[in-house]
């Protein structure tokens, strides 16, 4: 994704929040960052830390506004997010292990995005994402 496509999308966001004053809107940035670095530097034997060595091995960085939104909006942790992960990491890694690629991780993923976006409680998130996640159809999609 290039630059451009990324400040584009940020002045719209800016743009959206009409006249709210820049404080707020850096501190929802500085959230946003912090939770971000949660991720990206979460401890390798913690289950969001398995998860990030997997995603970096399988070169997948489509997954990240996904566990953005579950993290700094939803407030998931400890066990509930533990699952979520789980499942998702089980997701990638068997379709690794078929040979089954990831061509349209990114649609996949803002399909989920998009299917729990609405949702506040953990347990409903994550039946939600596991019935998206098995309804994928075809090789591009499905989950071993």
């Amino acid at each position: 994704m290039s630059d451009s496509i990324i400040f584009d999308a940020f002045k719209r966001w800016w743009g959206s929040r009409g006249n709210a004053a820049a404080e707020s809107g850096l501190k929802e940035l500085q959230r946003y960052a912090q939770v971000y670095v949660s991720i990206v530097q979460a401890p390798y034997d913690t289950r969001a830390g398995v998860l990030r060595r997997r995603l970096a091995v399988l070169e997948v960085t489509s997954m990240t506004p996904l566990l953005l939104h579950l993290v700094a909006e939803v407030g998931l942790k400890g066990s509930a997010l533990d699952a979520i992960l789980h499942d998702l990491e089980s997701f990638l890694v068997r379709r690794f292990m078929l040979g089954l690629g990831g061509q349209n991780y990114n649609l996949l993923f803002l399909r989920l995005l998009k299917a729990v976006r609405h949702l506040t409680e953990p347990a409903e998130i994550h039946t939600q994402m596991l019935e998206t996640l098995l309804r994928g159809k075809g090789d591009s999609v499905r989950w071993p």
